[in-house]
C-alpha cells in the first residue's frame, strides 16, 4: 500500500519575511537561555513572528506562533535532541524552526507501513487507518504547547501528542480522552497529564510510581508539579500534596506513594483559582486577591520574611495597585501577574546589578499593555514587612514594548505579547489576501491583522 501522504511541506524562513518586528523580554538567571544576554540578565530580543505560547526548560526555550510553527533554541536541537536533525528547517541560527508536518507525516507513514504488516499476520490493527488520517488532517493545526525540563510537549488538535526529549514519542492514547490539564516542571523532567475521564499519567523522574486511586475520586481542578512535589486543588477546594517535604514545599507532608491532603487556612475563605510551584516553594491565589506561599524563600519568592514550615498570607500591600490575576514561577522566582503589570520577586529581580544598593530583596514592575498604559520600567522603592524592595529596570525610559504574558522556563522567563492563533483555513485566506496586496517591488503596501472578539 502507498504512504498515507507522500506529499513534503517544504517551508523556510520565507513564511516570515515582511512580517513586522515583534518584541520580547528575555529574564533569565542561567547562562545560555539567549544567544547575545545583557549583565543584568534582562535582554530585549526583536523576533519576526507574534506567539500563541511560549515556554521553556533548562536553558531552552520554545515558541509557538500565531500560524502554529515551532521554534526553538539552538541549545534543546544541539544538546537534548539531536533525533530532530531531519525535521530542522535552517540550523545556521540561533532559533531554529521545526517542521512538525513533516515529523507527523513521518510517523503515520512508519505506523502505515507496520499496520499492513500485522494485517497480514494476524488481522489487527484494521482501524488504525482512520486513527492515522485523522492525525494526518490535523498535523497543522497545535493546540498547546509547554515545556519540562529536557522536553517539549506539544498537542495537536485531536489530542495526538508529540514528546520532545532526548527522543521523539508519540501518544494516541488523548485522541479519545483528551488533555484537559497540562502540568510541566521547567527545572526538571516531570509532568503530570489530566484527562477528560479524570485519567492522571506521570511523566519523567518520580521516585517511586504513584497510586492516583485516592485522587482521582475527586473532580480536579488545578495541578502542578515541581522536582520535590506534584500540588492539586479539587474541586471543593481541597489541597493534595504527592511529594518530599523539602524547605516545607509541601507545607509538611512527605507522601511519595499517593496524595495526602492537607487542610490549609484559607480553604473555606475563598475558592482558588491558580496554583503554582516553584523548584521547592509552592504558592496559591484565591479570588478574593489573597495569595499564600509555603517552602524556601530565600529571595523573598514566598511574599514574607523569613522562613515558614507552612502556608501564609503573601504581603502584597505595598507593591500592588490592583489585584492579582494570576502567578508564574520559576526555581526560586515567583511572578504577579496583574492587569497594569508583571512583578517579578525573586531570581531574575536580584540580578539588576544596576541598582547602587543591590540586596536580594529587589522586585522587578514590567508594565503590562492590557489596558495600553505600557510606558517605561517604574522606578520607585517600596517596602515588604519592613523589607527594602525596588523597582527599576534595564529598559531605558522610552520602554514602550507591548507585552501582556509571561512564559516561564527552569531559571528564567520571556514577556511576550500573546495573540491569538489562526486557524488554518485563516491562514490560507490571509496569505492569499496577501498577495493582493502587494505593490509593483512585491512589498506588502498594508499590515493585515485578525481582530478576534
Amino acid at each position: 500500500m502507498p504512504p498515507l501522504i507522500t506529499s513534503r511541506l517544504s517551508y523556510d524562513w520565507d513564511f516570515i519575511k515582511h512580517k513586522k518586528e515583534n518584541k520580547y523580554l528575555v529574564a533569565s538567571a542561567s547562562e545560555g537561555v539567549w544567544e547575545t544576554p545583557t549583565k543584568d540578565g534582562w535582554t530585549e530580543i526583536t523576533l519576526p513572528f507574534a506567539c500563541k505560547a511560549v515556554s521553556g526548560g533548562v536553558k531552552f526555550n520554545c515558541f509557538l506562533t500565531e500560524n502554529n510553527q515551532i521554534f526553538v533554541t539552538k541549545h534543546f536541537t544541539d544538546v537534548i535532541c539531536k533525533e530532530l536533525s531531519p525535521f530542522i528547517i535552517d540550523n545556521t541560527k540561533w532559533l531554529i524552526p521545526i517542521n512538525i508536518p513533516l515529523l507527523i507525516e513521518q510517523y503515520c507513514n512508519k505506523m502505515e507501513e507496520e499496520n499492513d504488516k500485522n494485517t497480514l499476520q494476524n488481522g489487527l490493527q484494521k482501524d488504525l487507518q482512520n486513527t492515522l488520517q485523522k492525525i494526518l488532517q490535523n498535523r497543522f493545526e497545535i493546540n498547546r504547547m509547554d515545556c519540562s525540563g529536557t522536553s517539549i510537549y506539544i498537542e495537536m488538535k485531536g489530542g495526538f501528542l508529540i514528546k520532545l526529549s532526548s527522543k521523539i514519542d508519540y501518544y494516541l492514547d488523548y485522541l479519545n480522552d483528551k488533555i484537559k490539564i497540562l502540568a510541566v516542571c521547567p527545572q526538571y523532567e516531570k509532568a503530570a497529564i489530566l484527562t477528560g475521564s479524570n485519567k492522571l499519567t506521570f511523566f519523567g523522574d518520580y521516585l517511586q510510581p504513584v497510586n492516583t486511586q485516592k485522587i482521582t475520586k475527586e473532580k480536579i481542578k488545578l495541578m502542578a508539579t515541581s522536582p520535590v512535589c506534584t500540588a492539586i486543588v479539587t474541586e471543593d477546594n481541597k489541597l493534595y500534596f504527592n511529594g518530599d517535604d523539602s524547605n516545607s514545599a509541601c507545607s509538611g507532608i512527605n507522601c511519595l506513594k499517593d496524595f495526602e491532603y492537607l487542610p490549609t487556612i484559607f480553604e473555606n475563605e475563598s475558592p482558588i483559582i491558580d496554583l503554582k510551584c516553584g523548584y521547592i516553594h509552592t504558592i496559591v491565589l484565591l479570588q478574593n486577591g489573597n495569595i499564600y506561599a509555603t517552602g524556601y524563600n530565600d529571595l523573598k519568592q514566598c511574599g514574607h520574611a523569613g522562613s515558614s514550615t507552612t502556608f501564609l498570607l503573601f504581603d502584597k500591600s505595598s507593591i500592588l495597585n490592583n489585584k492579582v490575576l494570576g502567578l508564574r514561577c520559576t526555581s526560586r522566582g515567583t511572578v504577579l501577574m496583574t492587569e497594569r503589570e508583571a512583578i517579578f520577586i525573586g531570581e531574575v529581580a536580584v540580578l539588576m546589578k544596576c541598582l547602587s544598593s543591590f540586596n536580594y530583596t529587589t522586585c522587578v514592575r514590567v508594565p503590562l499593555n492590557n489596558n495600553n498604559n505600557c510606558k517605561r520600567l517604574y522606578n520607585d522603592s517600596v517596602n515588604i514587612n519592613g523589607i527594602s524592595m525596588v523597582d527599576s529596570g534595564s529598559v531605558d525610559e522610552n520602554f514602550n514594548l507591548e507585552l501582556n504574558e509571561v512564559g516561564v522556563g527552569g531559571w528564567h522567563y520571556t514577556v511576550y505579547k500573546k495573540v491569538v492563533g489562526l486557524e488554518k483555513s485563516l491562514i490560507y485566506f490571509k496569505q492569499n489576501l496577501e498577495k493582493i496586496v502587494k505593490n509593483n517591488y512585491n512589498e506588502f503596501m498594508y499590515d493585515i491583522e485578525f481582530i478576534v472578539n
